[in-house]
């Protein structure tokens, strides 16, 4: 019936309410994966940054306690150690500089001036074909400005897996949401369909007698079975009360005939 007619599909009491269901499931769980995203995404940045601001620190106090050869050596220590560090001059002059060995074609000019870094503030570069990293500063006591950097490359490809999984997620939510929309639309209207099927033995069989049971699981269903059953009763009460006048006329009227007919014999 529906395909032949399409627009009683979008008329239907069931299409509606599993439409309904299914659209505030998913726009629920989307809502709660996008706040579970954002916690995860700033626990992410956060965690990130954290070893970079120590490091920044410890280097900080190597440099002013124990003067730049030592600070020098500390820096160039690990050469595989993927962050870069910078100590600069409040002219803008590089006085330190050690780069990760990927990072082959990142030039000392690109980098924030002296005149704009802030302590702990992070600024975003973009460098070979695009790549992007982040540095953050703090200024020493005598007014050098030590400068710490990373590729936020790996962080971005994490986010990158994370987001997909979500879309791949969004189509076991959505078949969830319609099996628990036909779940839903079937316990809300069985009911209905109940006093349906009694309404069509009633008009095709003439049982008047027959009674939609109470299942005692729902308020309204409950209330509403009862007054179509209440119904039936006063219905059939006024189809016997009927019947019983009728059978009293035919009773009257009988006894009178028979009295003529004896008559005219």
């Amino acid at each position: 019936m529906f395909l032949k007619n399409p627009r009683l599909l979008f008329k239907s009491s069931s299409f509606r309410l599993i439409t309904l269901y299914t659209i505030l499931f998913v726009l629920s769980s989307l809502i709660i994966n996008i706040y579970i995203y954002s916690i995860i995404s700033d626990y992410i940045y956060e965690e990130s940054r954290k070893e970079i601001s120590e490091d920044l620190n410890d280097l900080a106090l190597v440099y002013e306690d124990k003067g730049i050869d030592n600070f020098s050596q500390e820096v160039f220590e690990d050469e595989d150690d993927p962050f870069l560090v910078r100590l600069v001059e409040p002219e803008g002059k590089t006085i330190v500089i050690r780069t990760p060995k990927k990072w082959s074609n990142l030039e000392s000019s690109s980098l924030p001036a002296a005149t704009d870094a802030f302590d702990g503030q992070w600024i975003n570069l973009n460098y070979d074909d695009g790549e992007e990293i982040e540095v953050t500063s703090k200024r020493l006591t005598d007014g050098t400005i030590l400068q710490m950097g990373q590729t936020i490359e790996a962080r971005e490809e994490l986010f990158k897996k994370i987001k997909e999984v979500y879309m791949f997620a969004i189509i076991p939510v959505i078949l969830i949401a319609y099996l628990g929309g036909l779940f839903v639309a079937d316990r809300a209207l069985n009911p209905i369909k109940q006093l349906i099927n009694i309404l069509n033995s009633i008009v095709s069989k003439a049982k008047i007698n027959t009674r939609v049971p109470v299942r005692n699981e729902d308020q309204l269903n409950d209330e509403l079975i009862s007054l179509f059953n209440t119904m039936l009763d006063k219905i059939e009460a006024l189809m016997k009360g009927m019947r019983n006048v009728l059978d009293n006329v035919a009773h009257d009227l009988r006894t009178p005939m028979a009295r003529l007919r004896g008559t005219a014999e």
